[in-house]
């Protein structure tokens, strides 16, 4: 059985890897991520590292867990601080938490929401579950919301049938308790406020409305009405 020590000495080992990655990726960018520079500004050898990341592989998919776990973590907080009836201020925090992760930790948001790394494949098994904690937090406002009678959601009629289906499957496979039009509800305020974000992260927002916080509180406060807040 390994010594405490020694378990906290791998472990430390661990988070400097994890540290210099995304010092690594902020300068040169995700798809730039190295073991060998890593082990450089370590002092070690590279096959040093392969005690705690047999490849690179495992490197990046050890960040993306860590960037959706952090994210999730940081929205269930902004979800914590509103009574729990008052739905319209949950979402909008959580809104505003998600543009501010963006912002603060954007090595993180480009790595599991940038481009696609080249040669890099995540295995779906361990990034899906830390996807449906972001998702959830999203959710579970949408769904006590409409079971409280608080969100008036588009009619299912409105959709098309295809996204219908695409709904269904996600509704069935992850066992989500609620109907299409409040799922459909959850996917489009997520693409409305990761879009703005997005925008805002590369800087292509500024020039044209000026003041980025408070174009994003606007477009929240619109988002908020047409999604069917009560």
């Amino acid at each position: 059985m390994p010594r405490v020590r020694d378990v906290q000495l791998y472990d430390e080992m661990l988070e400097a890897i994890k540290t210099l990655a995304r010092a690594q990726m902020s300068q040169e960018g995700t798809s730039s991520l190295s073991l060998r520079g890593i082990a450089r500004d370590l002092g070690v050898t590279a096959p040093a590292l392969y005690r705690y990341f047999p490849s690179r592989d495992d490197l990046i998919t050890a960040l993306i867990v860590d960037g959706f776990t952090a994210l999730a973590h940081t929205l269930e907080a902004a979800d914590a601080n509103h009574d729990c009836a008052d739905y319209r201020g949950r979402f909008a925090d959580i809104c505003r938490a998600y543009r501010r992760f963006a912002l603060e930790r954007s090595v993180d948001f480009q790595l599991i929401y940038g481009n696609p790394i080249p040669g890099y494949v995540a295995p779906k098994e361990v990034t899906v579950p830390t996807v449906i904690q972001v998702f959830t937090v999203f959710s579970i406002v949408f769904i006590e919301a409409f079971n409280a009678g608080k969100l008036k959601p588009l009619p299912q009629d409105r959709l098309q049938p295809t996204v219908v289906a695409g709904l269904e499957q996600i509704i069935t496979r992850n066992q989500v308790p609620t109907d299409v039009p409040v799922m459909y509800g959850v996917f489009a305020a997520w693409t409305k406020i990761h879009g703005v974000v997005m925008l805002e992260l590369f800087h292509h927002l500024e020039q044209t409305v000026g003041d980025t916080a408070l174009f994003f509180e606007n477009e929240l406060a619109l988002l908020i009405d047409q999604l069917g807040f009560l």
